[in-house]
């Protein structure tokens, strides 16, 4: 039986910045390249390999690199894509709706 997922994935192409929850150091750039309608979730390519279970606080960017979202989330799934890494964020809290409009989505 195939899951249905509670909300529809957005297709984004949103610059991005996460660090480990824990670390002070500069945050990793990234890219988001989906957000779920009210934000339980989000994929993003990085360099790297993020191990699944852990949490990452992200900043992510608008269209025009000004305004930013914090936001906070657990890896669920990472795989190896072709030249990046592909990786599952649960978001600790939702997304809103004024949120998405002020990134674009």
């Amino acid at each position: 039986m195939e899951q249905k997922r509670k909300f529809k994935r957005l297709p984004t192409n949103l610059k991005a910045e996460y660090s480990l929850k824990e670390s002070t150091d500069a945050g990793t750039k990234c890219t988001v390249i989906n957000i779920s309608l009210n934000g339980a979730g989000l994929e993003f390519y990085a360099h790297e390999s993020v191990e699944i279970g852990t949490m990452l606080t992200l900043k992510i960017f608008d269209q025009e690199g000004e305004k930013a979202f914090d936001a906070e989330g657990v890896v669920r799934w990472n795989k190896q894509g072709e030249k990046d890494f592909v990786c599952g964020i649960e978001l600790t809290t939702a997304l809103d709706k004024f949120i998405l409009s002020t990134l674009g989505v």
